[in-house]
């Protein structure tokens, strides 16, 4: 008896000592089947994606805007295409730039003072949105709250790359950093909820689905499935061990669920300079490029809102299935009961 009781603590601590399988390839697989650890990565991907494309944007919107001042043949051409022919000409050009820089201090000075409050309007607006961002998950729940931030960004993304440069009213400017205030509200209210949904994602949705159906039947007074009652007859002490060792296991795994949702903001980093290269290369229209670079940052949105809408409609057909499977044990419990008597 003492020796099998060593050989359940060899086995306990051997379940210690050893981290729960989840390889990248594992933790990936699992990733991309869950709806809520797939909208968070999402959602960190847009939230990083939409913070660093601005500093793209404002030279190439600059070289937009001031073509378009001097009223040139081209307004709209890409910078490779001016090219000098020949070094007379470029030193007219550059003389010509020193001699108008004394006029245009004032002018430059403005400039530099507005790319800054374009800059910074995006993080205001995420610090407003991590302060609101986690009495949304409590008051909306975790799932509607992402929903909203995320439509946030979908509407401050389009907004940006809406913009009109004509001189009329406010400037382009000024009209970007109100678009990407609302912008950084949205991204900012992501950051505690996407760790939030992360970390208590289980391995696939259908983890999840079940765990939200047990909630439906024990509500309606039925009986979860995964419960049993033979569990009563356990060894308590076995039990304990082992659901230490569980609750140690299911740590390890929402830290890497999280590790797993945060690196995608380095693929939005990258992401921003190479389309911006290739819009470069082919020699796109500049206010094309610069209009596209701010708009593609509300595609991440619409696929969280394709996957909220898949996964809702997957749980209400679970529902019907569990529901309809309910009244049909009632009407056979009813039918029994009537033959008895």
């Amino acid at each position: 008896m003492d020796h099998q009781e060593e050989n359940v603590d060899d086995n306990i601590n051997i379940r210690h000592a050893q981290p729960p399988s989840s390889s990248c390839y594992a933790l990936l697989r699992d990733a991309l089947n869950n709806s809520d650890q797939l909208t968070a990565m999402i959602s960190n991907y847009s939230t990083s994606y939409n913070a660093v494309n601005v500093g793209i944007v404002l030279p190439i919107l600059q070289y937009s805007l001031s073509i378009t001042k001097n009223n040139t043949d081209e307004p709209y051409s890409s910078p490779r295409q001016f090219e000098v022919t020949s070094s007379v000409q470029s030193t007219i050009i550059s003389a010509i730039r020193l001699l108008q820089n004394n006029d245009n201090d004032n002018n430059g000075e403005e400039e530099e003072e507005q790319d800054s409050i374009v800059a910074s309007s995006l993080l205001a607006g995420m610090i407003f949105g991590q302060l609101i961002g986690g009495y949304l998950g409590d008051v909306l729940g975790k799932r509607k709250a992402i929903l909203l931030v995320m439509i946030l960004q979908i509407g401050g993304s389009i907004g940006s790359a809406c913009i009109s440069t004509s001189s009329m009213g406010l400037s382009a400017l000024e009209q970007l950093a109100i678009w990407r205030f609302i912008l950084g509200i949205g991204a900012g209210g992501v950051y505690p909820l996407a760790a939030v949904l992360a970390a208590e994602s289980k391995g696939d949705d259908d983890d999840d689905d079940d765990d939200s159906l047990n909630s439906v039947q024990l509500q309606n007074g039925g009986y979860s499935p995964t419960s049993s009652v033979d569990d009563h007859d356990d060894d308590d002490d076995a039990n304990y061990t082992t659901t230490m060792a569980s609750e140690s296991s299911d740590e390890i795994a929402s830290f890497r669920r999280i590790a797993l949702t945060f690196s995608t903001q380095g693929i939005g980093f990258i992401t921003v300079p190479l389309i911006a290269y290739i819009l470069l290369e082919f020699r796109c229209n500049v206010d094309f490029i610069w209009r596209f670079l701010l708009g593609i940052g509300a595609l991440p949105g619409f696929v969280v809102l394709f996957l909220r809408l898949r996964q809702g409609k997957r749980l209400r057909d679970k529902r019907e299935k569990v529901e309809q499977s309910e009244e049909n044990n009632l009407s056979d419990r009813d039918e029994d009961d009537s033959n008895e008597n």
